[in-house]
């Protein structure tokens, strides 16, 4: 119940994502059940889910390697598991990457016969956030534009998240306390707990313009495109500390109030998008909205195409040559 979660369903209409993150929470919790309570008939969970991730929304997957791979790591030190246990979990990635190659290999190979190859899609410097807006931001239907100020739909956190993220620093503190003074030992999850702190912050920075130096000297982080997709990494975190705050304060009120909290807070983003109903001839008209491909900047298109948009009449057409391609109208090839 994180606003972006509205986000890229009902705005962004982007179910590539929506999907990829069942199978982002499937890997961590199949991980989870593999090292910390040594089921081992997780591990062809953990093969299918690589395979669906990527397979789903190759960013999502992009985004989340890293995550994945540092939160498998943390949790084999914090459970002392031996080094067998890591080669399972490798193993396990390798093969999802075997069974989704039908995907992923061509997408490498023949990307220079697209226009990806040599164009930049998205300028992911004109989609940094600020503070203002992971803290509130008005709900829309509008598009993610240029700069901070004239942003159409919402980026915010959310809320309860930010109420969550102060009830787990608070916890954390307070445990910290008990260590110091010998009351009580830190536990496993309250190193987990700091780990995912310190990893919302560093992922909240991700997003926001002082990490441009970053972005720019790490080439793999231009795929990501726009820099507000990492809050759905941001909404995987929340949802471990919401366990965790839950949990260490075993207390059942706690969680109906983040709830009702979370379905209150949310209300406006489930209204229906009538004030933005537009006539048909505004979609006609408008030549930001060409007919053509579906990707953002016709960065799918044959690598040869210099006009972009292309402007043809709808009675002539455009021809686009690819080798691979085969046309053929009454038992004629074309």
């Amino acid at each position: 119940l994180m606003p972006f979660r509205f986000l890229l369903t009902l705005v962004a209409g982007s179910f590539g994502p929506v999907l990829a993150l069942a199978f982002v929470m499937t890997l961590f919790w199949a991980i989870s059940e593999m090292v910390i309570k040594k089921k081992g008939r997780f591990w062809p969970v953990i093969v299918v889910a690589v395979a669906g991730l990527i397979m789903a929304h190759n960013v999502t997957a992009l985004m989340f390697a890293p995550v994945l791979g540092i939160y498998s790591i943390g949790i084999l030190l914090l459970e002392r598991r031996p080094v067998r246990t890591l080669r399972k979990l490798v193993g396990a990635g390798l093969l999802g990457l075997g069974l989704s190659a039908f995907f992923w290999i061509p997408a490498i190979l023949e990307m220079d016969l697209v226009r990806l190859s040599q164009v930049m899609a998205v300028n992911y410097a004109e989609h940094f956030l600020t503070l203002r807006q992971l803290l509130y931001w008005p709900w829309g239907y509008g598009y993610s534009n240029p700069g901070t100020a004239n942003d159409q739909m919402s980026f915010m956190l959310g809320i309860p998240q930010w109420v969550v993220m102060g009830m787990a620093i608070f916890l954390l503190i307070k445990h910290l306390g008990e260590l110091m003074t010998g009351e009580k030992p830190w536990e496993k999850e309250d190193k987990l707990a700091v780990g995912m702190i310190l990893g919302f912050f560093g992922v909240m920075w991700l997003t926001m313009s002082s990490s441009t130096w970053f972005w720019e000297t790490t080439k793999v982080m231009k795929q990501i495109q726009f820099p507000w997709r990492l809050l759905v990494v941001e909404m995987v975190i929340v949802s471990f500390l919401v366990g965790y705050t839950v949990s260490k304060l075993n207390y059942w009120l706690v969680a109906i109030f983040l709830i009702g909290l979370a379905l209150v807070s949310n209300r406006n983003f489930m209204r229906p998008m009538t004030p933005y109903l537009e006539p048909e001839s505004k979609y006609a008209d408008d030549g930001f909205l060409m007919k053509g491909t579906t990707d953002i900047a016709w960065e799918l298109a044959p690598v040869d195409v210099k006009s972009i948009p292309p402007q043809w009449p709808d009675e002539l057409g455009r021809k686009f040559y690819m080798p691979q391609w085969e046309v053929w109208v009454d038992g004629k090839k074309v």
